[in-house]
This record gives C-alpha cells, sequence and structure tokens, in this order.
C-alpha cells in the first residue's frame, strides 16, 4: 500500500519537478531593453551649457551737438552683474543663454546748461512704463537721438527700446526733453516692415 501510495505521489510531483526545470529564466527581448535604458538613464550626466551675450564688456559712447542748443552726451555698456536668463532643454543638454542688460547714462545741456542726468536701465523703465508686463525678462537695446523731431519741436526726442530674449518682443519708446529738464515719455507702436 505504501508502494502504491509512493508511486503516484512520485508521478505527480516529478511532471511538477520536471516543468520547472525546464523553464529558462532567460529575458524577454521588452525587459532586455527597459533593463538597457534603466541603466542608461542612470549613468547618463545632463550637459549643462552656459552662454553669456555678449560675452564681454561693450562701451559705446556717442557725443551730439544740436543747432537748437542741445548738446547731448550717451554712454552705453553692458552691465555685467544684471542678465535675463533664457533655459532651453533638451534629452542630452540644459543650457542657459544669459543675456546681460545695457545700461545707458544719457547727461543733457540746453545752452551749456546741465538739465537732465538719468541712467536708462531695466529700473528706469520699471518705475515710468505702467503696464501689464514683466519687465524683468526685457533688457534694454539702444538709446539714440532723434535728430530731425529734436530739431522740429524744440525739445530732445530720444529714442529708447527693449527686447524680451524669451519673445523677441521688442517695445520701443519716445522720451522727450524739455529745456527745462522735464521730460514725458510714450511707447511707440512698432511695426515689422
Amino acid at each position: 500500500m505504501y508502494k502504491a501510495l509512493y508511486k503516484i505521489i512520485l508521478l505527480l510531483i516529478l511532471p511538477i519537478i520536471i516543468t520547472f526545470c525546464s523553464c529558462e529564466s532567460r529575458q524577454s527581448k521588452n525587459d532586455l531593453l527597459q533593463e538597457s535604458i534603466s541603466k542608461y538613464k542612470n549613468d547618463f550626466k545632463l550637459i549643462e551649457v552656459k552662454n553669456y551675450y555678449p560675452k564681454t564688456y561693450n562701451e559705446i559712447i556717442t557725443d551730439t551737438i544740436l543747432s537748437n542748443g542741445y548738446t547731448v552726451k550717451i554712454k552705453t555698456f553692458t552691465d555685467m552683474n544684471n542678465a535675463v536668463s533664457v533655459v532651453s532643454k533638451t534629452s542630452t543638454i540644459y543650457q542657459t543663454d544669459y543675456y546681460r542688460q545695457v545700461t545707458s547714462e544719457v547727461v543733457v545741456f540746453k545752452n551749456n546748461k546741465l538739465i537732465f542726468n538719468k541712467s536708462f536701465n531695466s529700473n528706469f523703465l520699471k518705475q515710468h512704463v505702467f503696464e501689464n508686463k514683466n519687465s524683468n525678462n526685457f533688457i534694454n537695446n539702444y538709446v539714440y537721438v532723434d535728430e530731425a523731431a529734436s530739431l522740429n519741436s524744440n525739445k530732445l526726442v530720444l529714442i529708447a527700446s527693449q527686447i524680451s530674449p524669451k519673445s523677441n518682443t521688442k517695445d520701443i519708446y519716445k522720451i522727450e526733453i524739455d529745456e527745462t529738464g522735464l521730460f514725458t515719455l510714450n511707447k511707440l507702436n512698432y511695426a515689422r516692415t
């Protein structure tokens, strides 16, 4: 009786053992691919790139003497401490572009008398332009004398611009300075032609 029971148990256990022994422990192609991707991601290091525009300090000084008595000195230079950053990311590169602010120091004389001395930077336009935009994303571009408008109006007319490197949006302002040094600032409608 024990022999018969022993044979039955052996016949039941033997196929189970053969089934487990015949199974290979190989991974499927999908499992191997997932494992390879996971290993790549763990071993991969993202490359960080930082670019500065302009790379070095720049300075431009212009002196303008108008026949209506205005003398203007504009010193435009790169602010090496303030910049607007633009971040772009791909699967392998994390790139940050820093666009340095530009400051223009404007000194105006009327008939050899100092009437205006201001720095045009991002803070100046934040104080005098009331718009619903994030002015921290804008950098100053230039300030120049509109000579024809200055001679026609008997005021000093300056043109200033800001640009957003993130959106490539450009704002242009007209600044009129009268003979006492009082100024008005108006945004111009800019249309690219």
